[in-house]
């Protein structure tokens, strides 16, 4: 699956060199986000991985997977909807005191900020020259450096993947171009280069092939209605699952509000405008119906059968759930996901959670194997490089900053400024 997604849109080779890192072994990175990844807690996870690579002698393949999530808004936390800085300034949004925000260059109109990068348009030539003129401005608040780190990844970057379709086959491309700015020419042969592939569309394709198999546990998950029972009850209220609380008044007439963290039942659509809806399954007759909740969705229900879910993947008009994606790719596969501070907390949660449902009815060898499995693999926020700037503040180095102090160099005596405290790379000052 890996090698069909990467061999579309960054060739063959890269895409057969990427497989056999996996095939040689089951680590990858599912802390990130798809979209330019600026954030420093995730930028700084990724380097630490690729160190990692490199500290290992049998570790000599050039690429590394990065599962990114894509079922996340533009607006998120990590800013998929353009250019992330660390640093802080205040920003006046009304009568109230001024408050502090990251500065941000975003790429795609405001009127885009709730839909979700997997559900995105390309951006357009447009698009950057818009975001180039507004790194220009005054107003902006850049320093000279940051501006120059800006201004590289718009006028060099971000344009040489033009040529894809939708902003997610963009990010593929993209971050793999943004990654060799971080590092002198030195290194270049030296670092592993991550290959970020959308978390959904890669479960997507596995899914296509397990849900249709009555041996595979995603199958014994969703269509086994004493495990899908237990499992409910279970992990009801966990998070990355389900509020059935909120979801049944939601289905009741209630309002949905997108922040209420009421999660879904295995599965997301969307509105005609790529925002997220959750769904739930209803009882009419003797059948079931996986339907939406919410205002102008993508369908308006899916037969809960093997076929209707495979055929709505097919379609686009639902994606899976955090759950179910780790299900097919950790759980039912194996792959350790190096993760993040949320998901050190509850991929162990979800683990748990589907053993206690297999004893509970009966598949106690199944939960036995699981347990062997390992998803504890915390590496996103530990931030080991800082920014510090001319008024004397710091803040974690981004991909901005990292570009901005000079990128990383090989090995010299350390002196001021931005230092990665490894024998391999330091930084300069972000000035």
């Amino acid at each position: 699956m890996v090698y069909q997604y990467t061999q579309r849109i960054l060739g063959k080779l890269t895409a057969s060199l990427l497989t056999s890192q996996l095939e040689a072994s089951p680590d990858v990175l599912t802390a990130n986000h798809q979209g330019l990844d600026c954030y420093s807690q995730t930028i700084q996870g990724t380097l630490l991985f690729a160190l990692s690579r490199i500290m290992h002698p049998q570790s000599d393949h050039p690429f590394f997977p990065v599962l990114a999530c894509g079922n996340a808004p533009l607006h998120n936390l990590t800013f998929p909807r353009g250019i992330l800085l660390a640093r802080h300034i205040k920003v006046h949004t009304g009568p109230n005191e001024p408050r502090q925000t990251a500065i941000k260059i975003p790429i795609f109109p405001s009127r885009f900020q709730n839909t979700l990068v997997c559900q995105m348009t390309a951006y357009t030539p447009k698009m950057l020259q818009t975001a180039h003129s507004r790194t220009l401005a005054e107003e902006t608040g850049l320093l000279s450096s940051e501006k120059k780190a800006v201004l590289n990844l718009l006028d060099r970057v971000y344009p040489a993947a033009l040529q894809y379709t939708n902003s997610s086959d963009q990010c593929v491309a993209l971050n793999s171009l943004a990654w060799k700015e971080l590092f002198a020419r030195e290194l270049h042969a030296a670092l592993p280069i991550p290959v970020y592939l959308e978390l959904e569309k890669v479960s997507t394709r596995l899914l296509k092939t397990d849900l249709c198999n009555e041996r595979s546990l995603i199958n014994a998950l969703l269509f086994d209605p004493r495990l899908r029972t237990a499992l409910l009850q279970i992990l009801d209220g966990h998070t990355g699952c389900w509020s059935l609380q909120h979801l049944q008044e939601i289905r009741s007439g209630g309002i949905l509000l997108r922040d209420q963290g009421m999660g879904t039942l295995f599965f997301w659509t969307t509105d005609h405008k790529g925002r997220k809806l959750p769904m739930d399954i209803v009882r009419t007759g003797g059948t079931e119906r996986l339907i939406p909740l919410g205002l102008t969705p993508k369908t308006r229900g899916i037969d809960w059968t093997p076929t209707g879910l495979t055929e709505a993947l097919k379609a686009g008009h639902i994606f899976p759930s955090l759950l179910v994606s780790f299900t097919v790719l950790a759980l039912a596969r194996g792959l350790v996901c190096h993760e993040g501070i949320y998901q050190a907390e509850y991929l162990p949660g979800m683990q748990q959670g589907v053993m206690q449902a297999l004893q509970e009815t009966g598949r106690k060898a199944m939960a036995k194997e699981m347990a062997t499995l390992r998803t504890d693999a915390f590496i996103a926020g530990q931030n080991v490089a800082m920014a510090r700037y001319p008024d004397g503040s710091c803040a974690p180095a981004g991909t901005v900053e990292i570009m901005a102090g000079g990128g990383t160099h090989p090995w010299r005596p350390f002196s001021s400024g931005i230092f990665y405290p490894t024998s391999y790379v330091s930084y300069r000052i972000c000035s």
